[in-house]
């Protein structure tokens, strides 16, 4: 927001969910965002409108209709305009100003992505304070025995494996940068890195947490479709594989994120007793949050995980299916059997207009007694009640409950032989009835001992016979999950073991051709070498050939130059003489 807008500072911070927001984060909404005034009279938004916003009151009044009659009116600054606006689409309400009013106006789709990244802060929950020297491991049956492998077929493991790229990285390196787009996943074989968050652009960053090998990072941006929210850098030399955004979104994200419509989330509630998982902020959850259901925001989920029972099965839901989304990723990560609401609470009318209790009920025939038995449903089972508890405690009470009653009869005959007429008759059936009473009460009271004594060593018994079959269930799980992962991670190192045997061949052979081309070059050199000394000889040869051909020639040609001379000569000494004679 603009300077002139710093009187609406502290109001912005009051927001829901914006107030929950990391500074960098909810700056980042906020420069996108902007306030829109409205006199008095003007219609902010009408019934049955559809638009990209989510709009908040900062300043004035406003009347909210339905169907041209008031609903309820809401005043900036109060506990209501903390709230969104009738932000269920198409809207179900229409705002009309009574003042003038200044309204926040936010990107409905960037509110929802930055509050999911902002909330899946990936590695709060790593406890690591110092960097283990120890020798790295087998990163990869690390890796394989995360319960985000355990859910994938060993088929899927395989492709991944094929397509995880290996690099090469060195100290100091960014293998990760916030702000940055989210394009791979990566996992670490070998060296250590150091995760780090800034608040701002010019601040420095704090450390989050150390990882090392079979430590995987980079999920988050990659489900919920935003920027990264931290940077991750090599404190010392290592290698990373990576897996590029589109193999992790086909082979990890859809198999683990299932998604389900509101009608499927109520038939996994009364098949499985499955519970509502609301992640948004606590503020939200409580206007307008499903009956029954709990309350994780995102941004803590990770810490709270351990407050989930890992044997039942979660629906998460927000607003929009976003924050749900990567919040059921998580989960997913740590073994849950967890759902996500598609398209979130307004794809499916269920954010209330004007009466919240009932239109956020996940059963539409919901009573008082309903409502009683949701709220008992999140109560320790210690502190229930003995009906509460099931048929095997009921029935224990039920036994005791016996025995007492027998006792209270036993002590009402002891009472009435008491207030009996005082006459020798009487004293005598007193004293009958007393005896008969003792012999009552003894036998009442070991009538129920032995009934208490046997159903306890029959419930102790259905215990244990309960506890070794749920242990012997568990084991025979544990060995196959076991199995599952060792043969998973032998098929993976057998992959390996050839793709390094074929690259390997791959090597011998490339260096076995660079050796023959050496050869070649050098057999083309000597014979090259020889070629150029038969023709210097050639040349030599055919030069002095000529040489002596010239020389010869010229002697001929002196020899006859002297013979043509001579003849000449006796010629002219014959012409010289005739002409004297």
């Amino acid at each position: 927001m603009s300077a002139l807008e710093a009187n609406f500072e502290g109001l912005v911070h009051a927001l829901v969910p914006l107030g929950g927001l990391s500074p960098p984060s909810r700056a980042q909404v906020l420069n996108k965002a902007e306030i829109v005034r409205f006199r008095r009279g003007d219609t902010v938004f009408r019934e049955g409108d559809r638009d990209p916003y989510t709009m908040y009151l900062l300043e004035g009044r406003l009347q909210m209709l339905s169907g041209g009659q008031t609903i309820h009116r809401v005043t900036g600054g109060s506990a209501d305009a903390a709230h969104a606006l009738a932000q269920l689409q198409p809207r179900k309400l229409s705002a009309r100003a009574e003042s003038e009013v200044a309204i926040l106006r936010v990107d409905r789709d960037l509110l929802e992505r930055i509050v999911a990244a902002d909330g899946a802060d990936g590695y709060c929950a790593i406890q690591v304070d110092d960097i283990d020297a120890a020798d790295d491991g087998d990163w990869m049956t690390r890796m394989l025995q995360s319960k985000l492998f355990a859910h994938l077929p060993a088929s899927t493991i395989h492709r991944i494996f094929s397509l995880l790229e290996e690099i090469e990285v060195r100290q100091s390196d960014v293998v990760v940068k916030q702000g940055d787009a989210g394009d791979y996943y990566y996992v670490i074989v070998h060296g250590h890195c150091e995760v780090t968050r800034s608040a701002g652009p010019t601040t420095p960053g704090y450390r989050l947490a150390l990882i090392g090998p079979g430590d995987a990072f980079g999920e988050e941006a990659l489900v919920a479709g935003t920027r990264r929210n931290a940077t991750v850098r090599m404190l010392s030399d290592g290698r990373l594989v990576r897996l590029a955004k589109e193999g992790f979104v086909e082979l990890i994200q859809k198999p683990l994120l299932s998604g389900v419509t509101f009608d499927e989330g109520r038939r996994l509630r009364a098949s499985k007793g499955a519970l509502w998982l609301d992640v948004r902020f606590p503020e939200e959850h409580q206007e307008n949050g499903i009956d029954g259901s709990l309350n994780h925001p995102l941004n803590t989920l990770r810490m709270h995980t351990g407050r989930l029972d890992g044997e039942r099965t979660y629906i998460v839901y927000c607003d929009t299916g976003t924050r749900s989304a990567v919040a059921a990723f998580l989960l997913a990560e740590r073994g849950f059997d967890v759902h996500f609401l598609e398209g979130g609470l307004m794809r499916y009318d269920l954010l209330p207009t004007a009466a919240p209790d009932l239109a956020l009920s996940d059963d539409a025939t919901s009573t008082p007694d309903r409502a009683a038995q949701r709220a008992a449903a999140a109560v320790p089972k210690s502190h229930l009640s003995a009906v509460e508890q099931g048929p095997a405690v009921s029935a224990a009470a039920r036994t005791v409950e016996l025995g007492i009653n027998e006792l209270r009869m036993a002590d009402a005959a002891a009472v009435a032989a008491n207030l009996a007429p005082r006459d020798p008759q009487a004293e005598i059936a007193a004293a009958a009835l007393r005896e008969a009473s003792a012999l009552a009460r003894a036998q009442g009271e070991q009538a129920a001992a032995q009934k208490i004594e046997a159903e306890r060593q029959r419930i102790a018994a259905e215990m244990h016979s309960a506890r070794v079959a749920a242990e012997r269930k568990a084991e025979a799980k544990l060995q196959i999950e076991r199995e599952r992962i060792q043969a998973a991670a032998a098929a993976a190192k057998r992959e390996l073991a050839e793709a390094q045997r074929l690259k390997a061949e791959v090597a011998e052979a490339r260096t076995a051709v660079a050796a023959a081309a050496a050869a070649a070059q050098q057999r083309e050199a000597v014979e090259a070498a020889r070629l150029r000394a038969e023709l210097e000889r050639a040349r030599s040869d055919a030069a002095a050939a000529a040489a002596a051909r010239e020389v010869e020639i010229a002697a001929r040609l002196r020899a006859e130059l002297e013979r043509a001379h001579a003849a000449t000569a006796v010629a002219t000494a014959a012409a010289v003489r005739r002409e004297m004679d």
